[in-house]
Order: structure tokens, then sequence, then C-alpha cells
């Protein structure tokens, strides 16, 4: 997909295609009094930060952007994964995004504040945004439905071209990769991206937050990219088949579960990779087993398969820190999907 400025109001802002920040403003107000940076991060303390700073040599960036630097790594290692509450988390979703893009004012070139922000655009948009569009959809309310789907494609595309950002800097040829010829794609990326370790990440969350960007836009021309998510997706389950869950391959799933198979579907994939990603995560993360339902069971109008997956996710126990607030995202919407079944079912 070719970067487009998408605004967010009438006098066309482009933060979007440019990875400048979101709230510029606040830039004066951070950079005045970097103990605020200590204020920013859930409990560091600004004793901490200022510890941190001590043993710092003079360089040429400025304090506020070394501690901003320092409170992007305590904050990224501190992902709510397994809080209990779906409403706190979701209010702590929004307020995350608006921190990071206050720090990604102060420090842009730090790949961690990029990457985190990304991630929890990506997240926040996924697992609140869409489930208000969801809830919409279900009361027949189009026009609120549209609207949340909007919001989210939105941060689809501020994530997306977050990941962009970082990857523009180690390889200045991605855009045209992404926009070439799917059949390239793999050996490219099998060139630039070599590392299961260091690589599996960032190409992982190009996937994932192009396809959300593909799937969510209001142009129909840009389902032209679902091929280029395919191989992307697909290097990424090469480079690290369990990474995120399995999720990369969840994602591959879910595009061939679609679609009907005269339009680019494959049923019969889309059936096996959703059962290897449960296989491979262990049965633990539950939103394979909703986006199964929502996606393979539908499309192929199997009820029951429909009904025994999402009553899996219903029954299960706790799964862990690790999976806590990912299988309560994937809870509510079982629920949702069981009490609205003839929505989807004939």
């Amino acid at each position: 997909m070719k970067s487009k400025p998408l605004a967010l109001d009438p006098g066309g802002s482009k933060w979007l295609d440019s990875h400048r920040p979101l709230v510029p403003n606040l830039e004066a107000k951070v950079r005045s009094d970097s103990d605020r940076i200590g204020d920013l991060n859930m409990g560091f303390g600004r004793r901490a930060l200022l510890a941190a700073l001590l043993g710092v040599a003079l360089s040429a960036c400025s304090v506020s952007e070394i501690a901003v630097d320092t409170v992007a790594g305590f904050l990224g290692d501190a992902a709510p994964r397994g809080y209990f509450d779906y409403e706190t988390a979701g209010q702590a979703g929004a307020n995350t995004i608006l921190q990071f893009e206050a720090m990604f004012t102060v420090s842009p070139e730090n790949e961690q504040i990029r990457l985190t922000l990304a991630k929890a655009y990506e997240i926040y948009a996924f697992g609140w945004v869409m489930d208000q569009s969801e809830q919409a959809l279900v009361k027949y309310d189009y026009e609120q439905a549209d609207r949340h789907q909007h919001r989210a494609h939105i941060m689809y595309k501020r994530a997306n071209n977050l990941v962009l950002s970082i990857m523009r800097e180690r390889d200045a040829g991605i855009d045209a990769a992404l926009e070439g010829d799917p059949g390239e794609l793999m050996a490219y990326l099998k060139k630039h991206y070599p590392d299961p370790e260091d690589d599996v990440e960032l190409i992982f969350w190009c996937a994932l937050t192009l396809g959300s960007t593909v799937t969510s836009s209001p142009d129909m021309t840009d389902l032209m990219e679902i091929p280029a998510v395919r191989v992307v997706a697909r290097y990424a389950s090469m480079l690290n088949a369990s990474y995120e869950s399995a999720g990369a391959m969840a994602l591959l799933a879910g595009i061939d579960g679609s679609y009907p198979e005269e339009g680019g579907g494959d049923w019969a994939r889309s059936k096996r990779l959703f059962e290897r990603a449960i296989e491979l995560s262990e049965g633990k993360s539950h939103l394979h087993h909703v986006n199964f339902a929502r996606t393979y069971a539908i499309t192929a109008q199997d009820r029951e398969l429909f009904v025994k997956l999402l009553h899996e996710v219903i029954d299960a126990p706790d799964q862990g820190d690790a999976m806590r607030l990912s299988n309560k995202v994937a809870r509510r919407r079982a629920e949702r999907y069981l009490k609205h079944i003839d929505y989807w079912f004939e």
C-alpha cells in the first residue's frame, strides 16, 4: 500500500504519513522539566529516573530525551498482559498511546518508543475500538459501526507507518519491495531480514499492522495488498512459527478463511492453519478460537464448529498472566457472537 495522507480533520493533518507525533503541543511542556517525565511512568519514580541519568555522559541529546528513553524502556517491559479488568485496561491503553506520543515528540529516533507505540495502537484498535464497531453492527447501527471502524483504520495506519519508519532506517528499499511483485518479496525479506531472533519482531508487527490497515480500509482497492500481507506473515512464521502465540500463522489462517474460495480464500488451508496455531500456542491463546469461528466457521457456514470453538473459550480456565488480558478480549467476543449467532447463520 502506498503511503497516502489520512486526515483527522478537514484541515488535512498528515501526521500519519510522517511519523511525526500526534501531540506536538506537549513538547515544550515535557522539555521544560525533565522531572515530569518521571511522572509519566507507572511508579518508576523520580529518584530512580535521576539515578539512571547520573551515569550518562554528556552528549548531543537533551536530558529530556535521555529521560524519555529510560522511561520508554521501563514501560515497554511493563505491558499489562496479565491485567484482569477489560474496561480499566482499555482506559490504560488509551493513556499509553498519549504517553508514548508525548515521549516520541522528545525522542523521535528511539526505536523502542516507535515500536511500543505501534503495538499500543494495534492492540487498542483491535481490542477496544473494533469492539465498539462490532457492538454497533449486531444492533444494525451501520453508521456507528462504520465510524468506529474508520477510527480503528486510522490507528492501524499509524501503527503500520511507525513500524515502516523503523524498517526504512535499516532498509531503504522496503516500500518498493512491499509495493512490488509478491513473488519477489519473499526473497527480498530473506536477504534483508535473515535473523530469526533479531528480525522476527519487526517482521511480525509489519505483517499484522499492514494486514489490519488493508482489511479495515474503506477503499476496496487496498485489498490488492493482501498478497504482500500474506508473504510478510508467512515469512514471520518461517522465522519463528511460535512467536506471539503463533500469531503470524493465525493471521494467514484468518485471511484464507475470510473470503469465498472463488474470491481467493482457501478454506481447507485456513482450517489447517488455525488448528496448527492453536496447537503451537497450547490452546492458551483464545483469540485463535474466536478468530477461527469469526472467519472460517462463518464463511464456511459451519454452525456446529462456531458454537464449539466459542464454548471452549467461555468454559476455559485462566491461562496465566501472559494470556489473561487477550483472553478477556476473546471471551467478551465469544459471548457476543453466541448471543447473536443468527446474525451470521441462516
